[in-house]
């Protein structure tokens, strides 16, 4: 297990020194993440692969999914519609939701075959601890905005 830690140290010292401006922040965040996933769910070396393959393409499903709804919103608060059209936008941001239940259900039963009973519910616990870290970071810059 440490010499899993020390591979991914070097791996993510070595990402974030060659990341450059813009990417860099996404990059370092990705990194950590990726650590913190990794000690938090105990992977081993042959889970870690399949497990980061399966969260990164649900990730990305997840985010596309999501910008497909923030745009199906922008159009229904149009105020030049017609209630037809209004009704149309509202099933297709319903079914968009579908979808995104459906892609987390998948997501999970892949999962299931991957980690252990015991790391899936690591793995959820870490999940909302990795959100609650990224909330506390965005907190001082959050108060500097607001002055």
């Amino acid at each position: 297990m440490k010499r899993n830690i020390v591979i991914i140290l070097i791996t993510a010292l070595s990402a974030v020194s060659y990341a450059q401006h813009n990417s860099d922040i996404r990059t370092q965040m990705d990194v950590e993440k990726n650590i913190f996933f990794t000690q938090h769910i105990g992977l081993t070396q042959e889970q870690a692969p399949e497990f980061w393959n399966l969260y990164n393409a649900y990730q990305k499903e997840e985010a596309e999914l999501r910008q497909q709804e923030e745009e199906l919103i922008e159009k229904g608060i149009a105020d030049n519609l017609s209630e037809a059209q209004y009704a149309h936008i509202r099933a297709s941001i319903a079914f968009n939701e579908k979808r995104r239940r459906e892609s987390k259900d998948n997501f999970f039963k892949q999962l299931d075959k991957i980690l252990t009973p015991k790391q899936m519910i690591l793995f959820c616990k870490t999940t909302k601890e990795y959100r609650g870290m990224l909330l506390q970071r965005l907190k001082p810059t959050n108060s500097r905005h607001k002055k």
